[in-house]
């Protein structure tokens, strides 16, 4: 494992799926619910998580890349409508107060689609005051053979001046989707990584009924908030090979 990541907003680790698979390795998560800390805990015990990004500031450690998905609720459809004004959507300031904090060399923000019109403007002029550069995508989630649009924007950011070319080109998508053509994603794979012990979704005892697991609700609740880690895995092999050549 190569780099150093800090993982923001973790949820169930959908970002360092992704960051393992790629080869580079997350050193410390911030998580405030209680039911992701259990899965970060139970999947990934040597990292340490601290639960509240307003007050996180490691000043021991340098990190090279920040990840992290905001939350949406005040920029979704089915949120408030206030963007980046909202309680939850404005931690985007928080975020940004440790991408000046750490000044990595790269950073990768997830959020729904509405952002390109409530907040993605705001976003890249903080960006842009703070000394970095940006690109982004919308990237769904269909491209990796998930039965789901979910469409998300992917803003990835650098130091200005660092690029000359942007990082992800029409070629990168292109040859993502023939990777995953044809590829059918097993979603209760995913359902059954969001556990906090060894129980896993069992089949139904009688056709048509599952007989959920008490956590049940909070496995869905978090599956439908968690990044989809093949799609955040393209974008995080092609920093692994900018940063480390291979």
């Amino acid at each position: 494992m190569e780099g150093s990541v800090l993982d923001l907003f973790s949820g169930i680790g959908g970002f360092t799926i992704a960051c393992h698979e790629a080869g580079l390795k997350t050193n410390q998560f911030v998580e405030i619910d209680p039911f992701c800390q259990q899965v970060l805990k139970k999947n990934w015990p040597d990292i340490p998580i601290h639960d509240d990004i307003s007050t996180f500031n490691d000043g021991a450690k340098n990190y090279n890349i920040i990840v992290g998905g905001f939350p949406c609720q005040d920029i979704s459809i089915a949120g408030t409508g206030e963007g980046l004004k909202g309680e939850r959507s404005g931690l985007w300031k928080e975020y940004l107060r440790l991408i000046n904090r750490y000044r990595p060399q790269y950073v990768v923000i997830e959020n729904v689609k509405r952002l390109l019109s409530l907040g993605l403007e705001e976003i890249l002029s903080d960006l842009t005051q703070i000394g970095y550069d940006a690109e982004w995508e919308t990237i769904p989630a269909a491209l990796v053979g998930l039965p789901q649009a979910r469409e998300r924007v992917w803003i990835v950011a650098y130091p200005s001046g660092f690029r000359r070319e942007r990082l992800l080109s029409s070629e990168d998508i292109s040859e993502a989707r023939q990777r995953w053509k044809g590829r059918k994603e097993n979603l209760q794979s995913f359902f059954d990584f969001a556990t906090v012990g060894t129980d896993r979704y069992p089949k139904p005892i009688v056709c048509g009924i599952h007989d959920r697991p008490s956590d049940w609700a909070h496995r869905l609740k978090c599956c439908g908030n968690a990044v989809a880690p093949d799609v955040a895995f393209i974008i995080m092999n092609k920093i692994k090979k900018e940063l480390y050549g291979r």
